[in-house]
């Protein structure tokens, strides 16, 4: 039988690499956590699963690790808490966030996202179908994986500069 031995994951976070490379923003660094420690959610772990738990041991802090807006989110396995929003996708960072309002998730940095959605993000017709597609959804009571697949390919397609 396959099992996780722990439910807790010591990240571990070097404070001055995480400043000197923008992951943690100046304005963040009293909120700064070292190390990380993951709360896993689930009893088990899938690929994909343990390619996330992979690349944040390994990554050392020297790439972003993002989650997308429209990925659900029984698959951040705990590291919400942990979210910073910076657009259309929430940014993995070694920080202590505010508590989210309930449905919410993670903090939102309001100068990343304002600067990545006003002046980076390239607004087209794919992003219109994009929000039209999730309106629809949302509406509905019933999310097919086909449908979220759809709206993900959609959401790939939106170019970011």
């Amino acid at each position: 039988m396959n099992y996780l031995p722990a439910n807790k994951y010591i990240i571990d976070v070097d404070s001055a690499k995480v400043l000197s490379n923008g992951t943690v923003k100046n304005y963040y660094k009293n909120r700064l956590v070292s190390p990380m420690i993951w709360e896993y959610s689930d009893g088990d772990a899938y690929k994909g699963d343990l390619a996330i738990m992979d690349l944040l041991s390994t990554n050392k802090w020297e790439r972003p690790v993002y989650f997308s807006t429209t990925v659900p989110s029984t698959q951040y396995k705990g590291l919400e808490k942990y979210f910073i929003q910076e657009g259309l996708a929430y940014r993995v960072v070694p920080v202590k966030t505010d508590k989210p309002e309930q449905g919410e998730f993670g903090m939102i940095d309001p100068l990343v996202m304002y600067d990545n959605m006003m002046n980076k993000f390239k607004w087209g017709m794919q992003v219109l179908l994009l929000f039209i597609w999730m309106r629809i959804i949302s509406a509905c009571s019933v999310i097919s994986e086909e449908s979220s697949e759809h709206s993900e390919k959609l959401y790939l397609s939106a170019e970011i500069h």
